[in-house]
């Protein structure tokens, strides 16, 4: 089974449970769970945040490269993003993504 909540379904469950916690102390929690900042918190991420010992580490080149690409491009803050494939073991793909403009 796979987990994945998004920050507002956390948020309200912690409303639901009646957890003794203001809506701003939870999204700030929220926001410490979801580490890639993608809206979701995942089952690596939400162990993460409870055990920050546990921690799943790359164990081959490859991975260890996949992981340095996807740290990288999290970081990205740009308005328009790069969009980045992986099209074979440590190749990537960088290609530009356009702005969307609305047809008049």
């Amino acid at each position: 089974m796979i987990f994945e909540q998004s920050v507002l379904q956390f948020v309200r469950l912690s409303r639901v449970i009646e957890f003794p916690t203001s809506r701003m102390e939870m999204n700030a929690v929220a926001n410490m769970f979801d580490r890639n900042n993608e809206g979701y918190i995942d089952w690596k991420e939400f162990l993460a945040a409870l055990r920050p010992d546990w921690e799943e580490r790359p164990t081959t080149e490859d991975e260890i490269i996949h992981d340095e690409v996807k740290r990288q491009v999290q970081q990205c803050t740009c308005r328009n993003r790069f969009k980045v494939h992986q099209v074979g073991e440590g190749q990537y793909r960088v290609r530009k993504m356009m702005p969307y403009a609305p047809s008049s």
